[in-house]
């Protein structure tokens, strides 16, 4: 069994100096001849005796040459001082001479043997030591045992995992240093040591072991052990080396973590495949059909095109062999030219399947390349697009025939029609638009501006379209060259807005509306001529009943002054819708007199106010005059006739409410006063507010029978506000009430 190397000991054979050999060998003759002289006379009966002992000390210890140099020293003592003819070296018979020959020849057998003997050890020291060099020096783990399993070495390795120092260890059972476990069940792993003794061969340890050092520090480890045999192949012990696995362990782990993650994502990537709507395809190589090769492609393949993915991948550049051949030379291109540039991007054709069908197929790739950006092959989904391609078609198809009937109707229809950018360019006209504004065929391109004047005159209101208004204008003059008919044209124009809402441009309608102007001029001379022959005899009557009514008071006769009131007060009634009538003449016309006049407008909103209330004392009219003062130039009847008929409208429409606000301010800017009159009555609904101001117009939630008049007081108003250079508006929710607004321009000098 192996024990601890003895490396300097000077009593190991072959470790001593030469000289001190020699003096070992006269030392151990010096030492047998004192013990000789104790023996006293026995040392004469046995003189070579313990000459022998000293012999085979210097043989041993000191090596052949000590080993003969104590025998001859041996022999001349011995035969000195203890064979006959004493204390000389003459030998007296032959029987001393025999002895002397046997000591001799004995002493010279016993130094060869003990030369042999020493050599031999040396030889096994040698080996023994070179041994445990190398497993001191060996990177793995190393420890021995001896046939009971007790520790009899351990090299440095060993001693660091097991936390055992070899001085602690030696002679310790292996199982109480080497305490292994298994890993996945924490139960103590078979006793090698037996199964090596017994089996007498080489055990490797079981996998998943750990190693748990004497500080409680756990180590995977793995290795083996072998049996030590003796000269005569008998087992004297055991050896076992092994090593810390924990780093591999641990990139084991990974590695397996790694694979176990990578399954997951391939079984992923597998299902993603299996629900994509078309095929999974990468190739290398130059699209074509001598060097592009399928490297992979979907199992989808066969159910979409009954090919199999063998077929792919065993035929170079399959796919363009199955590509329709009317498209397989784009097709082909088109790839190539995606290769050549690498650029990804996406391929249109068509497949023939297995069973001859035809399928719209839409491919989108991408170029794979090397680290220089070189290109290497494609990869891509190529997807079953037939049934929207077939939807392509048929929507196609209906929008083209419903842009032939657009078309159709839109020069067709009795409306001239032109489309405008957003610098007023027309890019589009229909015939009826070319024809009312003899703009010809060529207008397309030019400013709507340079059409006609009837177009510039009214810049103002084109630059509101652009900025996002609809504008209506009625009853344009518009003047056609070398004719000197004077034509009348309603433009509508709105504008057109990109999805984002931003400005593209205006639609510009013209409607020609002369034949309807003509007869608005003999209906309103119609209405004038009414109006002057039924003035007279509505005056004769309502003068009779005012002089009948006198002389019926004197009478007394009741019954017959009612009726007689009842007669002057629908004259009176019947006299204003005449004077309206007139008025509306005189305004289309262009007659309507006025006699203008400087003086401060809150002094005649003030008595109009105070006026109405007499003739209205269930309502409330609340008045707020500006402080400053409000020096218009005017007329002053029609601007009181303004004032009376919004507030006798607010009046009439106030419905349940009994309250008024009429108010006057003057604007920020201080050139306008502003007027306005508010009721919290009925309302006018959102859609009919543009047409108030219209003749005849009558709201739709007001009835005739309920409310009286022609529906002209607003339209008058608002004329005579505009030929004074102001503005008349509303502001109105149904149900809550309206308020109209008018402004009249402030004299200079007063805003001075």
């Amino acid at each position: 069994m192996m024990r601890s190397p003895i490396s300097s000991s000077w009593l190991q054979p072959g470790n001593m100096h030469p000289l001190l050999g020699y003096a070992l060998a006269v030392l151990s003759v010096a030492i047998a001849f004192a013990f000789h002289l104790t023996l006293g006379d026995l040392a004469y009966k046995i003189p070579f005796l313990p000459f022998h002992v000293s012999v085979a000390a210097a043989a041993w210890f000191g090596g052949l040459r000590p080993g003969l140099v104590a025998t001859a020293l041996s022999a001349l003592v011995a035969d000195y001082f203890f064979l006959p003819l004493y204390n000389s070296f003459g030998i007296l018979n032959g029987e001393s001479n025999v002895q002397l020959g046997l000591f001799v020849l004995v002493a010279l057998s016993i130094t060869g043997m003990a030369y042999a003997s020493r050599k031999a050890s040396h030889r096994v020291y040698e080996e023994r030591a070179k041994l445990e060099a190398t497993l001191t020096s060996m990177g793995d783990a190393a420890l021995a045992t001896d046939t009971e399993g007790n520790i009899t070495f351990m090299n440095g390795i060993a001693q660091g995992l097991t936390g055992w120092a070899l001085a602690d260890a030696m002679g310790q059972p292996i199982e109480q240093v080497l305490n292994i476990i298994n890993e996945d069940t924490r139960e103590p792993s078979d006793n090698i040591v037996r199964r090596v003794l017994r089996e007498g061969k080489i055990i490797g340890l079981a996998n998943h072991t750990t190693l748990i050092a004497k500080d409680g520090t756990e180590r995977p480890i793995e290795d083996s052990a072998a049996p030590i045999h003796d000269y005569k192949g008998r087992i004297a012990g055991m050896i076992m080396v092994f090593r810390d696995v924990s780093e591999r362990r641990k990139e084991e782990i990974a590695r397996d973590e790694l694979h176990a993650q990578v399954q997951v994502e391939r079984a992923r990537l597998d299902d993603l495949m299996a629900s994509v709507p078309g095929v999974v395809w990468e190739a290398w190589g130059m699209p074509d059909e001598a060097s592009q090769r399928i490297n992979f492609v979907s199992p989808y393949v066969e159910e979409m095109l009954g090919y199999t993915t063998e077929e792919w991948v065993a035929t170079h550049n399959f796919w363009l062999t199955i590509v329709h051949p009317e498209d397989k030379e784009t097709a082909a291109k088109t790839a190539a030219d995606r290769f050549a540039t690498g650029q990804s991007g996406t391929n249109r054709f068509r497949w023939i399947t297995k069973d001859g069908r035809i399928l719209h197929i839409e491919t989108r790739d991408v170029i794979t390349k090397d680290n220089s950006g070189k290109p290497l092959g494609m990869r891509g989904v190529s997807v079953d697009v037939s049934e929207r391609k077939a939807l392509e078609d048929k929507v196609s198809a209906q929008t083209e025939s419903q842009r032939i009937m657009l078309r159709t109707m839109v020069e067709e229809m009795p409306i001239g029609l032109a489309l405008l950018d957003k610098d007023a360019h027309i890019i589009n006209m229909n015939a009826q638009w070319a024809r009312m504004t003899n703009a010809g065929q060529d207008a397309v391109g030019k400013l709507i501006y340079d059409i006609s004047p009837a177009f510039a005159d009214r810049r103002p209101q084109y630059e509101k379209v652009l900025a996002g208004e609809a504008v209506d204008l009625n009853d344009v003059p518009y003047n056609v060259a070398g004719d000197e008919t004077t034509y009348y044209r309603d433009i509508h124009l709105r504008p057109v807005r990109n999805a984002d809402g931003t400005m593209n441009g205006m639609i510009n309608a013209v409607i020609d509306v002369t034949e309807r102007h003509e007869l608005d001029k003999q209906k309103d001379a119609l209405l004038a001529l009414a109006s002057h022959e039924l003035k007279t005899p509505i005056t004769t009557i309502k003068g009779y009943a005012q002089l009948a009514l006198r002389a019926t008071g004197q009478l007394g006769n009741e019954k017959l002054s009612r009726t007689l009131s009842t007669i002057d007060e629908q004259a009176s009634r019947l006299t204003r819708l005449i004077n309206e009538m007139l008025e509306v003449s005189r305004i289309q016309s262009d007659t309507l007199p006025l006699h203008e006049d400087q003086f401060d407008v809150r002094e005649l909103v003030t008595s109009v106010v105070e006026s109405l209330a007499t003739t209205a004392p269930e309502f409330t009219i609340e008045l707020d005059i500006v402080d400053k003062p409000a020096i218009v130039f005017v007329d002053k009847g029609r601007i009181e006739q303004v004032i009376t008929n919004l507030v006798q409208n607010a009046i009439k429409y106030s419905g349940e409410s009994r309250k008024i606000e009429v108010s006057t301010q003057l604007e920020a800017d201080g050139n306008n006063l502003l007027i306005s009159v508010r009721d919290y009555g009925v309302g006018i609904p959102k859609d009919q507010q543009d047409q108030v101001f219209m003749r005849f117009f009558r709201a739709s939630n007001v009835f005739a029978t309920s409310y009286s008049g022609l529906g002209l007081g607003l339209y008058i108003s608002h004329e005579i506000v505009t030929k004074h250079g102001g503005r008349l508006w509303l502001e109105s929710e149904e149900g809550e009430g309206s308020t109209f607004y008018f402004t009249l321009p402030i004299v200079k000098s007063a805003r001075d």
